[in-house]
């Protein structure tokens, strides 16, 4: 009887730390992605790669 409480606790405890490591890997995630979109609203219109009109998705060629 013993045993199945050790591997129900197991499984238990095998589950806790997969959704820690999934909660860490999606807050890391959501970081990244908001520094990089504050980067992105950063940067000068002389050094963008391609300069915007005030269409989205269409951009002026010289």
């Amino acid at each position: 009887m013993a045993k199945k409480q050790d591997v129900k606790q197991n499984k238990q405890q095998e589950r806790d730390e997969r959704e820690a490591r999934l909660q860490k890997s999606l807050r890391d995630n959501l970081r990244r992605r908001k520094s990089q979109v504050k980067q992105r609203g950063q940067i000068d219109d002389d050094q963008a790669p391609l300069p915007r009109d005030g269409d989205i998705g269409v951009s002026k060629f010289p």
